[in-house]
């Protein structure tokens, strides 16, 4: 209940918040749209005030009616759930296209009006000063436009989510079939999966087992692209630079940052005698899988369920409690902040991992 609460008031505050930016903008371009075209509820005509008061009077309903349907498609039944964080950005996608769809019809409207295809009619028109005729249709035309957009917008982020939610509910099963679907949306490409023998080309090559979610994974489908390791070319340099990225990220942080841990002792004076202490912790540490850009799952304990992390430099973070939750967040859910379950401890990353909260 409180999540959907947060979603709703999360498309309300958006709404107001966009209101009030959008009316600060019109009633300086036509305060007549604001004293002349809409009802006197406040004796003043400041466009200041003006736009404080109807960017909120005008567009909170508007943020609760979408707001309300989408806390349900979000957080309704047992599939996995939207948070109101997860819906930030394609929240402030659609406040981008009602910016942009205002401002284009504003001036198509500019347009017309000064061409004398659009005019104001009765009493309207008689009230309204003649010279200012075209920036009122303006105006008027640039907020039906940021209506409408809101309306169609919303309809598509809703219908999106349910969608995307659906998608997500098969994501327990065995099979791989969702996964795949929702990474190509996004448009990553896959080739074949690996065969056994290129799995194990792959393990030798690097020293390492896949756990039997990832491997499982991989056998079914191949996720292609500058930011996917290509395990079927084990000795590419671009795979090779993926595996030694969370040291070298860590070592750049140690120089430039002053990072340094405790237990690796008394920071040595030279760069080269502290870089060989990273990369021996880091080598003692469970390896890393990369999986795509810089998300990476550990190697050990070789069985299902590792979490997912995202590593920046000292920068990491969970990303997933596991492969599955992991691709849900990435690419169904786009959460920045992903809702964790129960994570499994991994030596020398989760406490890592804890410096960063």
């Amino acid at each position: 209940m409180l999540s959907a609460l947060k979603i709703v008031g999360l498309s309300i505050g958006a709404a107001v918040l966009f209101g009030i930016v959008h009316d600060q903008v019109t009633d300086r371009l036509c305060v007549e749209y604001f004293t002349i075209g809409h009802p006197r509820i406040i004796e003043s005509e400041s466009p200041t005030v003006l736009g404080l008061v109807w960017g909120v009077v005008a567009t909170w309903w508007v943020g609760l009616l979408l707001g309300v349907p989408l806390a349900v498609v979000a957080t309704r039944g047992e599939r996995p759930k939207r948070t109101a964080e997860s819906l930030g950005r394609p929240i402030g996608i659609l406040m981008l296209c009602m910016a942009c769809t205002s401002l284009v019809a504003g001036l198509v409207g500019y347009a017309l009006a000064n061409a004398g295809s659009v005019i104001l009619f009765e009493p309207m028109a008689s009230r309204v000063p003649a010279g200012r005729h075209a920036v009122f249709i303006a105006v008027g035309a640039a907020h039906t436009a940021s209506y409408l957009a809101r309306f169609i917008g919303g309809l598509v982020l809703i219908s999106r989510v349910r969608k995307g939610r659906k998608a997500a509910r098969n994501s327990k099963d065995p099979g791989w079939v969702w996964a795949v679907s929702a990474m190509k949306a996004k448009g990553i490409p896959f080739g074949p999966g690996l065969t056994d023998n290129e799995v194990r080309i792959a393990e030798e090559t690097h020293s390492f087992r896949f756990p039997p979610d990832l491997r499982a994974f991989l056998q079914y489908a191949l996720p292609l692209g500058d930011k996917c390791p290509d395990w079927r070319n084990p000795n590419s340099e671009a795979l090779r630079r993926r595996l030694t990225w969370p040291a070298e990220g860590m070592c750049f942080d140690v120089v430039n940052a002053g990072f340094w841990l405790e237990e690796w002792g008394p920071k040595p004076d030279s760069e080269e005698l502290f870089r060989k202490v990273v990369e021996e912790a880091c080598a003692r540490a469970p390896f890393l899988i990369p999986i795509y850009s810089h998300r990476y799952l550990p190697a050990v304990p070789t069985i299902s369920g590792n979490p997912v992390f995202s590593i920046y430099q000292t920068d990491i973070i969970y990303y997933g409690s596991d492969l599955s939750s992991y691709i849900q967040s990435e690419f169904l859910l786009g959460a920045f902040k992903p809702n964790l379950g129960p994570v499994r401890e991994i030596e020398f990353w989760s406490d890592l991992e804890r410096l960063d909260d």
